[in-house]
């Protein structure tokens, strides 16, 4: 369900992944949200899809409206079909990030060789223990990707995380579904148990078809609403599947010739427009 530098029990996981416009620049948008049962400091870890730096600025509270993920979840809620390098970790030259937003004390690094250093800077009772052997495979999957080492201690039903950020490949949206939550670093061959709902949009989508309308019931500032969609897309996840990441082509959102289409969304390590997809019809 996600990546963890620790063992942890998680349930009930909402991503959001869309495309919106934000300072003049195309952008796009990940919420990730679950809750986790675990002793002791943890980390939830993100890859993001991008080759541009980032800052806390890119990361947003969203305690004020912790149910907007909800919200753009329930949107698609209908009766639908389900779906069964370098081997050393050194420091690198440049320091990572390590800032406090909600619930979480975030480290912010531009690769995976800058987490060692940067955990020192994270409180005690937060800090977890991310090992060599994760930091070496996340490394291989992810090579020089930023990296998001969200820290907790201990049980945690937290506020939702937003992210914006200018993608490496602007036609294809990314949600962190990869899965590796006993601090070992994420096996691509593994068969793994799900527990997904994912959801897709434009803040530009606007036409009407096959996606639904998100009622907001949080006050949410405008200049996050102008992250959100209107509308969305969704699909359920709760099967057993192989593990890797999901990618949805972003051209199908909302395009004036193809707003009927219904986005496809595809599972493996990096977009393939060739590999088996599933249609998100929505989930029930």
């Amino acid at each position: 369900m996600c990546m963890t530098s620790a063992r942890a029990r998680l349930s009930n996981t909402l991503i959001y992944t869309g495309t919106a416009h934000r300072q003049g620049k195309d952008v796009h948008v990940l919420a990730y949200q679950n809750t986790a049962y675990t002793s002791g400091p943890n980390a939830m870890i993100l890859p993001v899809s991008t080759s541009d730096a980032m800052d806390e600025k890119n990361v947003i509270d969203t305690r004020s409206f912790k149910g907007f993920l909800k919200d753009i979840t329930n949107a698609s809620k209908v009766q639908s079909r389900m779906l069964g390098g370098d081997s050393r970790v050194t420091r690198s030259a440049k320091s990572a990030q390590v800032f406090d937003v909600g619930s979480y004390t975030v480290v912010l690094a531009d690769n995976a060789f800058q987490i060692p250093e940067a955990l020192n800077r994270v409180p005690d009772h937060k800090r977890p223990n991310v090992s060599s052997q994760f930091l070496i495979g996340f490394n291989k999957l992810y090579t020089d990707r930023p990296i998001a080492v969200c820290c907790w201690d201990g049980h945690l039903k937290a506020e939702p995380l937003l992210w914006w950020y200018v993608p490496t490949n602007k036609d294809v949206l990314f949600a962190p579904t990869m899965d590796a939550h006993d601090g070992s670093a994420p096996n691509v061959d593994e068969v793994v148990e799900t527990d997904h709902i994912i959801s897709v949009g434009s803040a530009s989508l606007n036409k009407v078809g096959h996606h639904n309308r998100v009622i907001y019931n949080d006050s949410i500032p405008a200049d996050v609403q102008q992250l959100l969609p209107t509308h969305t897309y969704g699909m359920k996840i709760n099967s057993h599947v192989k593990n890797g990441d999901m990618f949805v082509d972003a051209n199908r959102l909302g395009h004036e010739k193809l707003y009927k289409d219904i986005p496809q969304i595809m599972r493996g390590t990096q977009f393939d427009p060739n590999a088996n997809a599933w249609e998100m019809y929505g989930w029930s």
